[in-house]
């Protein structure tokens, strides 16, 4: 077992006056996550790497990505990515994701009970820069049973 995964090597402190969760891992990097509130989901809200490098994440009132962005220990961008959620149906949402760098993804995500508690799975993913995918899972929802990828060969032309 190496020394960034070892167990001993984890440290988890929390900070009683702003309500954060920090932990650290055998590398070096810090996690910081938001004190969970009536839930057991912990978003996190920063990783800092031991060279300084940052990533800050922000999420809507579900929990749900709408920024990442990478800072270098400076505070210069490297890159972003931006999530809009477009309610399609009741228990269906898409997450548009565009990236500083123009490339765009599209992520499927559908509502399901599982062991009597309400989870959100991925349905289907779309990206401009490879094939879509669809994804179908067990009867419980814990695992992806099988993949379909759709290829993006242009259609047959007729001579």
């Amino acid at each position: 077992m190496s020394g960034r995964s070892h167990l001993k090597n984890k440290i988890l402190l929390r900070s009683v006056r702003d309500d954060i969760l920090l932990a650290q891992d055998g590398a070096g990097s810090e996690y910081h996550f938001s004190r969970p509130h009536n839930t057991h989901k912990v978003p996190i809200l920063r990783l800092v790497k031991p060279d300084g490098n940052q990533i800050h994440y922000q999420y809507d009132q579900d929990n749900i990505p709408t920024l990442i962005k990478a800072v270098n220990r400076e505070g210069k961008l490297f890159g972003q990515l931006e999530f809009k959620k477009e309610h399609v149906q009741p228990h269906q949402v898409i997450l548009e994701a565009s990236s500083s760098h123009g490339a765009t993804a599209s992520y499927t995500l559908s509502k399901v009970r599982s062991e009597k508690k309400s989870k959100w799975i991925l349905r289907k993913a779309s990206s401009s820069e490879a094939p879509s995918e669809t994804y179908q899972y067990d009867a419980d929802y814990k695992k992806i049973i099988w993949t379909r990828i759709h290829p993006r060969w242009p259609q047959p032309c007729q001579i």
